[in-house]
């Protein structure tokens, strides 16, 4: 049974959290217990929904608006349970949010931040960054003609490098506009506003101001993608 995120109660979020969540992201990628609850908890919650099997959450989907009301839904997090990757529940999951975020939110760009075959190496946890784009890309996602790196989700950690931004759309390009005002939303968020003048933030902007539409391509093109220097 899939149900809203915000209608799933807090131990049931905690669970999710706990179990799923917690197996399948490096530390440098999870928000805290309270940031999700805060997010996802109530009347107020944002996009996302889990999959319960007899109340048990074994997979979930949680997004997140960025860049303004015609913007951004970004897929902070897409989880299977360790004991349930491979059955379906994922690929369920995603295109009946993709579906319902289409009639709810037909104006926003729906992306999601995945590793770099290139530079992340599989792991048992966190599965094959190969294997990932393959999923999504039966899920319909094409990819940005960009690099990118995640930000700092809060003090004390890194950001994670030598990432890839996927999206959820068959148009050829995308406004860059609308990618440049994700970006800004997203990393100051994160990092606070000082951060539009670090060297590596710059050299992200520079890289979407060369045209007024960055391209789609299929995933199959990352290698095409070059790395983010500064």
């Amino acid at each position: 049974m899939i149900v809203e995120a915000g209608e799933c109660g807090p131990e049931v979020l905690r669970r999710f959290y706990t179990d799923v969540l917690r197996p399948s992201f490096r530390e440098a990628e999870l928000v805290t217990l309270d940031e999700l609850l805060h997010t996802y908890d109530g009347p107020t919650a944002g996009p996302g929904a889990l999959l319960l099997d007899a109340g048990r959450p074994v997979a979930g989907v949680l997004a997140e608006f960025l860049g303004g009301p015609r913007g951004t839904l970004l897929i902070g997090y897409l989880a299977v349970h360790p004991d349930q990757r491979g059955r379906g529940a994922g690929i369920l999951l995603l295109t009946e949010s993709l579906a319902r975020w289409a009639v709810r939110f037909p104006e926003h760009l729906v992306v999601a931040e995945v590793d770099d075959p290139r530079f992340h190496s599989p792991d048992a946890l966190t599965g094959d960054p190969a294997g990932r784009l393959r999923f999504y890309g039966r899920c319909g996602a094409r990819l940005l003609a960009m690099p990118f790196v995640q930000p700092a989700l809060r003090p004390g950690q890194p950001r994670v490098p030598d990432m890839l931004l996927i999206c959820f759309s068959q148009a050829p390009a995308v406004p860059t506009e609308t990618v440049r005002e994700f970006l800004h939303e997203y990393f100051i968020g994160c990092e606070g506003a000082g951060v539009v003048d670090e060297p590596q933030f710059q050299s992200l902007l520079a890289v979407t101001a060369q045209a007024p539409e960055i391209q789609l391509w299929p995933l199959e093109r990352y290698p095409d993608v070059p790395r983010l220097t500064g």
